[in-house]
């Protein structure tokens, strides 16, 4: 069964993007996520083997494509 993205997730990659939640992970990655749109995939999927939740993947993908098609249509 697959589940949605749960706004927890969600809050977790903004504080991940942020550097907050890892320190490994220093560096504020939000506006990197933001201006470059071929990179989000790269730092979804790097957040998601962070924390070893890989299967979490397709849900934050289908997120943001929703997301951005939302966008498209103002």
């Amino acid at each position: 069964m697959f589940i949605p993205l749960q706004s927890v997730e969600l809050d977790a990659f903004y504080l991940w993007l942020r550097g907050r939640l890892s320190p490994r992970q220093p560096d504020d990655l939000a506006l990197v996520f933001v201006i470059c749109p071929w990179e989000r995939k790269r730092l979804i999927v790097e957040f998601c083997e962070s924390f070893k939740a890989d299967a979490r993947v397709k849900a934050f993908y289908q997120y943001f494509n929703r997301l951005n098609k939302s966008f498209l249509h103002y």
